[in-house]
């Protein structure tokens, strides 16, 4: 059987194996399933590894660990001594993690501490929700004393998904599960709901993946449609466990997968009815019900439902098509984006002679950082000259840049970045740029020239377009990309290091 078969496979299986023990739950299993549900998520993500050949390698790694600890957790029932193996297990990885292997542009190596510190993470969500509990428990009533422990397990997970996203993207929650399975396997008081809720958001992530899904906006109707859904098939998912009469159970299971396909199936009715957004909403309105009011009976049905409806029935916004991803055309989607409005170039073959940039009116701003993470900033008042020559090919474009000028709006980060570590300011004043040729492009003009920053100068090109006269002044607009690392900066996916500018000068 081929490998890429026996995942959907196994993921239907495990749908079936709930279905089957609906009312005949052990817990004794719940260990095993969890371990198979990180595996899982795990393999779900692997999608998104490159390079391909070896992302099988860290599911692998996943699977030894978390395994191992499983097996030690089953066999040795008392003593303290048995919380060193996950401990070491943790302390271990960076030793035989070393990897090559990217999440898009951010690196899984676990030799990188920051990266296995995501693991560390996730263990001590346990660790120190055990120890709140112990310092809390005399400010509450016996009864209530475990609900500290839950409670600050869910608030720390909501905390270090920040981290870990920040550090290995959306596989950084698997790194994060997978630290908490490793306490939770251990630990008496066990939360396996909240390991299948962090799953679940993990597993989220790798179906956005897999269909191109950048993100799900929360002011969409059918977004929230899907969160509501998420919810609703789990809540029948758990009357379908407290209801006598097992066919009605079984009934109210069904209802749960149909209502999940449903909001997914509903994008072939009409776009802004539902699809794979939906389907992605419910996802983590399935993981925030399963928190505050969940079952394992109902988690272990419901989760690898949500895997097999996610692998097998969404239909946008792209489409599978000779074993490769289209993207559908702006009719098909629900609320097809309009361009920016941009003003139209105009001719400025008939400028000649030197101009000089007025400073007080000229603005660049820039951005860089993925989705949710975007810093903005801006470069004011700069200078600088333009000699338009007699011919407009030959004109030269000269700007000079006060590292100083340029802010993110916060006080704190401008100083962090004037330091060693990114613009050096005080080593270097100032950018600049200075164009060597000037050619027609589209409604613009395409300035090649050099860019020199931090000492070091590469080829550059900027785009143009002359808006015409307007106060006796000539109005420009344009935009230009560059690759901060080849300046000399450290390459981080995390801070981003495609910086995009666009800018507006005046001359005169």
């Amino acid at each position: 059987m081929i490998y890429d078969a026996i995942f959907p496979l196994t993921t239907g299986v495990l749908l079936l194996t709930g279905l089957v023990a609906l009312y005949r739950y052990s817990s004794s299993l719940q260990p095993l399933l969890n371990f198979l549900f990180l595996l899982l998520s795990a393999r779900l993500l692997q999608t998104g590894i490159s390079p391909e050949e070896n992302s099988e390698w860290m599911t692998g790694m996943i699977g030894l660990v978390a395994g191992l600890n499983l097996v030690v957790a089953t066999l040795v029932k008392s003593g303290k001594i048995r919380w060193i193996v996950p401990v070491v297990s943790i302390l271990l990885l960076p030793l035989i993690g070393k990897n090559d292997l990217l999440f898009g542009d951010y690196a899984l190596d676990l030799s990188n501490t920051k990266v296995t510190g995501v693991i560390a993470l996730g263990f001590l969500i346990g660790l120190i929700s055990y120890l709140l509990k112990i310092v809390l428990k005399r400010f509450f009533p016996a009864d209530e004393q475990e609900s500290i422990r839950l409670t600050a397990q869910i608030a720390l997970s909501g905390l270090f998904i920040i981290p870990a996203t920040f550090f290995a993207s959306w596989y950084g929650v698997v790194f994060l599960a997978m630290g908490y399975f490793l306490y939770n396997t251990y630990s008496e008081k066990k939360n396996d709901l909240l390991l299948i809720s962090l799953l679940t958001i993990a597993s989220a992530s790798g179906v956005a993946t897999k269909y191109g899904v950048e993100g799900i906006d929360l002011s969409v109707g059918k977004i929230t449609a899907g969160l509501m859904v998420g919810a609703g098939a789990y809540m029948l998912t758990v009357l379908a466990t407290k209801t006598s009469n097992k066919v009605m159970g079984y009934v109210f299971v069904v209802l749960a997968i149909l209502l999940l396909s449903l909001i997914t199936l509903l994008n072939n009715v009409h776009p802004a009815y539902g699809g794979t957004e939906s389907l992605l909403a419910a996802f983590f309105g399935f993981a925030i019900i399963n928190l505050f009011n969940g079952k394992h009976e109902a988690a272990n049905i419901l989760f690898p439902a949500l895997l097999v409806i996610g692998l097998f029935l969404p239909s946008d916004p792209f489409s599978e098509a000779n074993g490769e991803i289209a993207p559908v055309t702006a009719e098909q989607q629900n609320t097809p984006e309009e361009p920016v409005a941009e003003p139209k170039g105009m001719d400025a073959s008939a400028l000649s002679g030197k101009y000089t940039i007025v400073s007080e009116t000229a603005v660049i701003s820039f951005q860089l950082g993925q989705k949710g993470g975007v810093t903005k900033g801006a470069i004011k008042e700069f200078e600088g000259t333009v000699d338009f020559g007699t011919a407009i090919n030959s004109a030269k474009f000269n700007v000079k840049l006060p590292t100083k000028k340029l802010t993110t709006f916060n006080t704190m980060r401008d100083e962090s970045i004037m330091g060693g570590a990114y613009l050096n300011a005080s080593k270097f004043p100032a950018m600049s740029f200075s164009s060597s040729s000037m050619e027609a492009k589209d409604d613009g003009y395409l300035l090649k020239g050099n860019f020199t920053l931090l000492g070091k100068t590469n080829p550059e090109n900027v785009f143009i377009k002359y808006l015409g006269e307007k106060d006796g002044k000539q109005q420009f607009i344009g935009k230009a990309a560059i690759d901060r690392t080849k300046y000399g900066m450290p390459s981080s996916p995390q801070e981003g290091n495609i910086v995009d500018f666009a800018f507006t000068i005046e001359l005169k």
